[in-house]
């Protein structure tokens, strides 16, 4: 399968990028997991593998707090919500994950099978960095999402390409 992703070329300007070919991965959707089923998150092995290449790429840069932010909220709950919202939870649908590395940052970008992305008011809302109604019958979610729009520095949603883009910028101070 070839897949192809287009960000704009100020995403990749913004972290200082000169190798313009990314890094993909590819998730597959689990059915949703049920109450006390302790394998929750079965993609977290594939969470792992990212974590581990962008500290190999970054060493001194990336510290305990980036690497919480960018992949608690900058990585993960994206493609928790491309399974959930796009895929449906629909096993064996795709998730395809990009990442360009920068001389200041990462570019990440997420595309489902669905049309999640592709819908003008999911583009409005990350852009915007609005609040997201909650799906869950319990009244509770968009945490997570909150956090995104929170460390993210940059959010485009290509809707032509059903594709979200994020850029997370590393900061040049240790940790507190």
């Amino acid at each position: 399968m070839y897949i192809s992703f287009k960000p704009e070329p100020w995403l990749l300007d913004e972290i200082d990028c000169r190798q313009r070919i990314p890094l993909i991965f590819i998730f597959e959707t689990v059915e949703k997991a049920k109450k006390g089923d302790p394998y929750r998150d079965p993609y977290s092995i594939g969470l792992v593998g990212v974590l581990k290449a962008m500290q190999e790429m970054y060493k001194e840069k990336f510290t305990q707090r980036e690497s919480h932010e960018l992949f608690v909220y900058c990585f993960s709950e994206p493609l928790r919500n491309a399974m959930e919202h796009g895929n449906q939870f629909q096993a064996g649908k795709q998730v395809a994950t990009a990442i360009w590395f920068g001389q200041k940052g990462v570019t990440l970008a997420f595309r489902d099978e669905g049309d999640y992305f592709s819908r003008p008011e999911i583009k409005q809302r990350y852009e915007n960095r609005e609040s997201n109604p909650t799906t869950r019958s319990t009244g509770v979610g968009g945490h997570g999402t909150k956090g995104l729009k929170k460390y993210a520095n940059s959010i485009l949603v290509a809707t032509d390409q059903n594709t979200l883009y994020i850029n997370y910028l590393l900061s040049s101070e240790p940790d507190e």
